[in-house]
């Protein structure tokens, strides 16, 4: 029997013997909390990627290549797409973990673990980016007019805030129910 086929058999027998993942040793709430912040991070960080690909494309006749703008969108960019594959990658296993379908809990499992590089190639890219550009940044930030009046945009915390709220809900239910052998 092959190395990978014991892992993959062992890791089935895991996920068919608990709950929840081992490492939150039956704590429900900390299993919850997880739950929540990693679907909250993956739902936040897409918007985050969605948003700054439209802006892009929307201002792609105006935004130079190392325009400050484009740069800026770009380390967002990377950086949220790093976000929303970790915590994506997390979320699912978490979501996906299934006494009865220990199968597909192991593949999840998987999936993470080959995922996790190509996430820290878009940090790895947002770092670059920041690197590079930080000292002509802050240059060009610190250029008059600086207030930047964000409490006029605090309604734009709504969605956000929301999608914060449903996840919250969504796995405090799915922990209780776990804890309680459902």
């Amino acid at each position: 029997m092959s190395a990978n086929l014991i892992a993959a058999t062992n890791l089935q027998e895991m996920v068919a013997a608990n709950p929840m993942p081992t490492t939150f040793h039956g704590d429900a709430l900390l299993f919850g909390a997880n739950l929540a912040a990693m679907t909250a991070f993956t739902c936040l960080g897409a918007m985050v990627v969605g948003w700054m690909i439209i802006s892009m494309i929307t201002h792609r006749h105006v935004d130079k290549l190392f325009h400050p703008v484009t740069i800026y969108r770009g380390q967002w960019l990377f950086a949220a797409s790093a976000l929303t594959i970790r915590a994506g990658t997390a979320a699912a296993s978490l979501w996906a973990w299934d006494q009865n379908a220990a199968r597909t809990a192991s593949r999840v499992l998987s999936l993470q673990r080959y995922l996790d590089p190509l996430s820290l190639a878009f940090a790895a890219g947002w770092l670059v980016l920041l690197a590079l550009s930080y000292s002509a940044m802050v240059a060009q930030l610190r250029k008059r007019p600086y207030p930047i009046e964000m409490l006029a945009q605090a309604s734009e915390l709504k969605v956000p805030a929301s999608v914060v709220g449903l996840s919250i809900l969504a796995a405090g239910t799915v922990a209780w129910l776990r804890s309680q052998g459902v």
